[in-house]
């Protein structure tokens, strides 16, 4: 009798236990800058999202909905690293919400005023988009460098 396919069956342990462990350590490095800041730096208290004041809630109930996007689509196995970079974003401004009642922008870069958590977003945001729509010419990159690599 044939296994029966869940969502879930194709899955390792050992990727997952491996995943999780770059999870914890992202959001225990995104929230230890966090409080390093607070106490020792400036840093400006955002209490809103793209300048428009949302209740937490619903930033929560996105971020359910984003997890489970990317986990269904199956994005974590295809785009590990931009997939966890995401999720660790997301996930670490919305703990520093919930703890400290906003999240504390630090770096100040020509567009706006951010924190790690926010560039991690956007990091793994274009990094999966460009995986996605170029595909050939990011694996003749990972290619070329790693072929350079090697040659030394």
């Amino acid at each position: 009798m044939p296994k029966k396919q869940t969502l879930f069956y194709k899955l390792d342990t050992n990727w997952i236990v491996n995943q999780l462990n770059i999870v914890i350590f992202l959001l225990g490095f995104n929230l230890l800058m966090s409080l390093v800041v607070r106490n020792f730096g400036n840093f400006v208290i955002n209490q809103e999202v793209f300048h428009v004041k949302i209740n937490l809630w619903l930033i929560v109930l996105f971020a359910v909905i984003a997890s489970i996007i990317l986990f269904v689509l199956n994005l974590f196995k295809d785009y590990p690293v931009s997939s966890i970079l995401i999720i660790t974003g997301i996930w670490s401004n919305i703990i520093e919400r919930l703890v400290f009642g906003g999240v504390a922008d630090y770096l100040n870069i020509y567009i706006a005023l951010s924190n790690l958590a926010d560039l991690q977003i956007w990091i793994g945001l274009i990094s999966l988009n460009l995986q996605i729509w170029f595909p050939k010419q990011i694996e003749y990159l990972r290619k070329s460098i790693f072929q350079t690599q090697n040659d030394l």
